[in-house]
């Protein structure tokens, strides 16, 4: 069959979890079936990357559309915009500061998740061009045409009827958004609003695809609980092992590992909490914590987390995440968000040990006080890392049991093979 698939985000390199699952299924659908892509160039970091992704799959048509004028990340004018843009932010953050101030508000944390999160910035607007391109791209005679990602949502209205229209949920945003209504400290009228707003349009937009791909039976469930007419096939992500075995659980040590890029406000909300609730209990238990956040964060949130904690240590992108988490205790404090945490498998994959919280393990088959530890509680969040700090033997267990689990639940070759058979199903 002939599938087209429209990214907004190309999977490689392969730096990053999503990126890694994203193009081992890529990678095997290209052995079953004629394959294009269609992708928004944005920078000329993404130019490379698609020069490099071609050079690997020979055998997979791009089509890619780049505005008529790419601003570098390295260019004179990027770097102006780029600072005007973050001036003028920090004022506008100090004026609302002081007006909430005068007003009597002491929730200025829920300022910043106003500011930052999807609540009231949802969907990328895309130019008028590629629309219009991917109008004429969709319309060469595709089987499947198969969407990624929420802001790709509305595609759909592009799309053409006679076509099998498929879109690939990674995360529902309403639910998102749900989870960040419980964060803020009061919802306003115009919170609800914009919540039931967005629900609204997320659910008839995706009424309009032929079928749903989600990732856990949780979203699965989610989806047809809001419109049981939704056809939803559950295909979690895949994430491969080195060399198609695991590594072997290093030294054990004290040290903190985070895994995630500050781009993605869950990552942040988590982080913060983390440092704002949890730090000061695990503070009164050791001294000279040591903790280290592996991805890229802008300059903003990176002061926003060390005003709170400045001895957080961010390490940016690493060569080899493996190495680099193999021994230290993962912490996945996500209170924000649907889907797979691709950082949970990251961590199995390195023998890492993780504490995580109820959010952070939805969807995937690990158990408290077995596997790993989860809880919503800071203080107990505080208490599961020392536990594991002071036993280097359950850190041990504890990554043994989750790796078995995962080869059993999550097998790499039976995952790639349930989404070739739902190809199959749909001939």
């Amino acid at each position: 069959m002939k599938i087209l698939f429209i990214l907004q985000y190309i999977p490689y390199p392969l730096d990053s979890g999503g990126n890694q699952a994203m193009f081992n299924m890529i990678d095997k659908i290209r052995e079953h079936h004629e394959v294009s892509l269609l992708i928004y160039i944005r920078t000329k970091a993404d130019e490379v990357n698609i020069s490099m992704l071609r050079n690997i799959w020979d055998n997979v048509t791009f089509y890619t559309h780049k505005d008529k004028e790419i601003i570098g990340p390295t260019s004179c004018t990027y770097k102006l915009l780029k600072y005007i843009q973050q001036s003028f932010t920090r004022k506008v953050n100090r004026r609302y500061r002081k007006w909430e101030l005068q007003q009597g508000s002491r929730n200025f944390d829920d300022i910043f998740v106003r500011n930052n999160s999807c609540l009231f910035n949802n969907f990328i607007e895309f130019s008028k061009e590629y629309g219009e391109y991917v109008y004429q791209i969709s319309r060469k005679g595709f089987d499947i045409i198969q969407v990624e990602f929420f802001e790709s949502l509305p595609l759909i209205y592009l799309l053409p009827e006679n076509t099998t229209n498929v879109f690939v949920h990674h995360e529902i945003r309403f639910v998102r958004t749900e989870n960040i209504l419980k964060v803020l400290h009061e919802n306003t009228p115009n919170d609800i609003l914009q919540r039931d707003m967005l629900k609204d349009l997320e659910i008839r937009a995706l009424s309009r695809y032929d079928k749903i791909i989600v990732l856990t039976e949780t979203d699965r469930q989610i989806l047809l609980n809001e419109n049981p007419n939704l056809d939803i096939y559950v295909s979690p992500a895949v994430v491969k092992f080195t060399n198609d075995k695991y590594l072997k659980f290093g030294n054990p040590s004290n040290e903190l590992v985070f895994i995630g890029g500050g781009w993605h406000f869950p990552n942040v909300d988590g982080l913060l909490w983390f440092c704002r609730d949890v730090i000061p209990v695990l503070s009164s238990k050791i001294d000279n914590i040591k903790l280290n956040i592996v991805g890229k964060w802008p300059d903003m949130h990176k002061e926003h987390v060390k005003k709170i904690f400045p001895q957080a240590n961010f390490v940016g992108f690493v060569d080899d995440l493996n190495a680099y988490s193999n021994g230290k205790i993962s912490i996945v404090p996500i209170r924000i968000g649907s889907g797979m945490r691709m950082k949970i498998l990251d961590s199995i994959v390195s023998c890492s040990p993780i504490v995580t919280t109820t959010k952070g393990m939805e969807g995937l088959p690990l158990n408290n006080g077995e596997d790993c530890y989860i809880t919503d509680v800071a203080e107990d969040f505080a208490d599961a890392i020392m536990t594991l700090i002071k036993n280097p033997e359950l850190q041990n267990r504890f990554v043994e049991n989750a790796q078995n689990k995962l080869n059993i639940m999550l097998n790499f070759q039976e995952l790639q093979q349930k989404r070739i058979d739902f190809y199959s199903k749909i001939k």
